[in-house]
């Protein structure tokens, strides 16, 4: 049976608010209530939608952030998506400052060792 995801004390959550407010930060964008309207998952991808027309759009724990609520695989899968863009974004020469998404966070997870999601809180 899978876990409740935890709004306060799951780690991964505070990592994705992390990294939400850290990209809101580098881009000036300022959340605002209410679903966003997303592309087709199919030709971007679920979590990439959930992602960047969600999460950064909305105010954190409201609207499309409930999708990642009672839902560790979708935690999992919002985890994955932002390391692979904080490697293209590396790759970019963007400057990220992010301390819970070291280098050897993000290794682990491209290398699929879920170990380090799970010492994180996720069952």
């Amino acid at each position: 049976m899978d876990r409740l995801v935890s709004w306060t004390t799951d780690k991964n959550i505070a990592r994705i608010v992390e990294f939400v407010r850290w990209y809101r930060a580098s881009r000036s964008i300022k959340p605002y209530p209410g679903r966003k309207p997303e592309g087709s998952c199919f030709a971007f991808g679920e979590f990439n939608n959930l992602i960047y027309c969600q999460l950064i759009n909305t105010p954190e724990y409201t609207d499309g952030w409930l999708a990642l609520k009672n839902s560790p695989q979708v935690v999992e899968g919002t985890i994955r998506q932002i390391v692979f863009d904080l490697v293209m974004f590396r790759n970019r020469g963007e400057t990220i400052d992010l301390p819970n998404w070291d280098e050897a966070f993000c290794q682990a997870v491209i290398r699929g060792d879920l170990t380090v999601l799970q010492e994180a809180g996720m069952s």
